[in-house]
């Protein structure tokens, strides 16, 4: 699957990936394959880990216009 790499992503598309994550949990869950839950797992892995790295100060970002902190 091609998909950005999470410390591509700007703060308001790392949250809305996460957000989209988030809604999407049960479904994949409930009726998703293997592959499925394993690629959703792996995707929510990378981007936790992003938002917990920028949370920390590890990854100074500038924050998008709108943004009042980094995540």
């Amino acid at each position: 699957m091609n998909r950005s790499d999470p410390r591509n992503l700007s703060v308001r598309d790392l949250r809305a990936e996460l957000e989209q994550l988030e809604e999407s949990w049960t479904e994949t869950l409930l009726r998703g394959s293997d592959d499925a839950l394993d690629d959703f797992t792996s995707r929510q892995k990378e981007l936790e880990e992003e938002f917990d790295r920028r949370r920390r100060g590890d990854a100074p970002v500038a924050p998008e216009e709108g943004d009042d902190h980094p995540v």
